[in-house]
């Protein structure tokens, strides 16, 4: 059966999300169209119109067709963000020599294509884009002014021309900024992610009332239970008997002397002896931090667990 997301492929899918997002705009650029034609306010002729539409929809059938089959990681961009922008240019473009004087209002909504430029491109694909638009809107000026000059308002065009040459540049350089911000906080996401998903150590993180908020999935290899199912766990029944009432009670004590405004260390390391899957048990160095809110009250413990049976010299059991 059909779908219009591709099964087992978080890439692709997003892609066609982002394309649909575009293809939404696209609809809300048509609605647009359709009343300022409505209004007549538009010289441009019912049978292209018609063409136009049609035209629109087979484009956007066409690159929708190209990544639902995976053509478009044959390309170096995936996405097709730079081919997807041109090909919005062009559409736009088409309206714009027929908007007569409407002109400056396409180009505001013009810059709804820019903004998914955000979503990859980097300055220099910014810049080429920039440009292609004012070369591509100076042209069609220069055709109207030869085939329909009395359509053509000089100083208003010439402005336009050079709002554009100076917005889209000026756009170019922060967007590309953004990209470039969304590309780090990205890698920096996908190493974090990396180093918990490979480090030997249990990292956990608690809320105040002993509740679950994340595992590692090294649990796994430590305790022998999936994340999924540490996070229905309650924390101190990991514990043996007598791990568990020494970290009830230090946490306890932490807790209230905190109450009564005394200064404590934000973070103890103690020993305890954890249950396993299996029935046995091991012994961990486990680091206990306090992660203050901005009144400097605990809000939340970061837990980090590793496993010290062969530094005590004892056998799991």
């Amino acid at each position: 059966m059909f779908s219009i997301f591709p099964k087992n492929d978080d890439e692709q899918t997003l892609r066609i999300i982002r394309f649909l997002m575009a293809f939404g705009s696209y609809l809300m650029w048509i609605a647009i169209i359709v009343f300022v034609y409505s209004q007549e306010l538009t010289r441009i002729p019912f049978n292209l119109l018609v063409i136009y539409f049609l035209g629109v929809f087979v484009c956007n059938i066409s690159l929708y067709a190209i990544i639902r089959t995976g053509l478009n990681k044959r390309f170096k961009d995936p996405s097709l963000t730079i081919l997807q922008i041109v090909i919005a240019t062009f559409w736009i473009m088409v309206v714009v020599y027929y908007a007569g004087s409407l002109r400056s209002a396409v180009l505001l909504v013009y810059l709804i294509v820019f903004v998914f430029g955000l979503f990859r491109l980097n300055v220099r694909q910014f810049l080429f884009l920039s440009a292609f638009a004012v070369v591509n809107y100076t042209l069609v000026i220069l055709l109207l002014y030869k085939i329909h000059p009395e359509s053509i308002n000089k100083k208003t065009d010439i402005m336009n021309i050079f709002i554009l040459a100076t917005v889209l540049p000026w756009f170019s350089l922060v967007g590309g900024y953004i990209t470039k911000l969304r590309t780090k906080i990205s890698g920096d996401r996908s190493t974090i992610e990396w180093l918990t998903d490979n480090i030997e150590d249990v990292i956990f993180v608690l809320d105040m009332n002993m509740n679950y908020i994340y595992v590692s999935p090294s649990v796994k290899i430590l305790r022998g239970y999936e994340p999924e199912e540490v996070l229905k766990q309650a924390p101190f029944d990991a514990l043996a008997p007598s791990s568990m009432d020494l970290a009830m009670k230090i946490f306890s004590a932490y807790i209230e002397l905190d109450k009564l405004g005394h200064k404590v260390p934000d973070s103890r390391t103690l020993q305890l002896e954890v249950r396993r899957k299996d029935g046995t048990t091991l012994w961990t160095e486990t680091k206990l931090s306090f992660i203050r809110d901005k009144n400097q009250r605990p809000a939340r413990v970061l837990g980090v667990m590793r496993d010290i049976s062969e530094r005590k010299g004892v056998i799991n059991n």
